[in-house]
């Protein structure tokens, strides 16, 4: 990763982004058209939108800027409700013409966080020569903590999420072939060299509790390779 360039204004790629930005109070007023069943920004209506994280990077053999906000419900007296997930936006900045300009941007990519903030984020290396956004939402319920983790990249002048998995999760889930139903899932993924000269591949190591066919609980572990592939991450075969 590398520092965000010295040219680079935060406040001129929010006003590209949406439409205005107040310098002062940090945010821009954007108009959310795009809507989340089971969120509170289930209907269109304005939000508030603030940047969080602007990193720069290396990708595709030159520099740019990548940058995640988070919205809120504008004017709203209080927004941090345990369930009170803002509205992530995703974008990547190049230079083009000599000025800074959105290559690929998602004004709305999702509800994620918790308390009215957004979650975890950084930029990590997915390839030699490709960066990508990491986001580990979380939180607990009842008592229960529970994890994931998700990748995005741009793509085609878009931004696309190209993997998701469960990092800790106790309740009962899919955890794949061969593992069946389980619970009490941990796993930690990374990145490893592959066939793919631009993408490496993912390799998920996960741990769970299985009940076997005498209906008593068993430790289970498994190793799962996943390629990248047409914009998007797939299990390979075998894994």
């Amino acid at each position: 990763m590398k520092d965000v360039p010295a040219d680079f204004a935060v406040a001129d790629a929010m006003k590209a982004l949406y439409g205005n930005y107040d310098p002062a109070k940090k945010i821009s007023i954007y108009k959310l058209t795009k809507t989340f069943q089971n969120s509170y920004f289930d209907k269109p209506g304005k939000v508030a939108v603030y940047p969080f994280l602007v990193a720069g990077a290396s990708d595709s053999g030159t520099t740019k800027v990548f940058m995640l906000t988070y919205a809120i419900p504008a004017g709203a007296p209080i927004f941090d409700c345990h369930a009170c997930a803002p509205v992530i936006g995703v974008a990547v900045f190049a230079k083009k013409n000599g000025s800074w300009a959105a290559e690929s941007a998602l004004n709305a990519f999702n509800p994620l966080g918790n308390w009215g903030g957004p979650p975890n984020a950084e930029i990590v290396r997915i390839g030699p020569d490709r960066a990508a956004f990491q986001l580990t939402p979380g939180g607990t319920n009842q008592g229960e903590t529970f994890s994931l983790v998700m990748f995005l990249v741009p793509w085609q002048g878009g931004i696309r999420e190209v993997f998701e998995a469960q990092t800790d999760w106790p309740e009962q889930t899919d955890c794949g072939d061969g593992m069946g139903y389980c619970r009490d899932v941990s796993a930690e993924v990374s990145f490893e060299r592959g066939a793919n000269p631009d993408y490496d591949d993912i390799v998920v190591k996960l741990s769970a509790t299985e009940t076997d066919s005498h209906d008593k609980d068993v430790q289970v572990h498994r190793v799962q390779r996943w390629n990248f592939a047409d914009g998007k991450y797939v299990r390979a075969k075998g894994s």
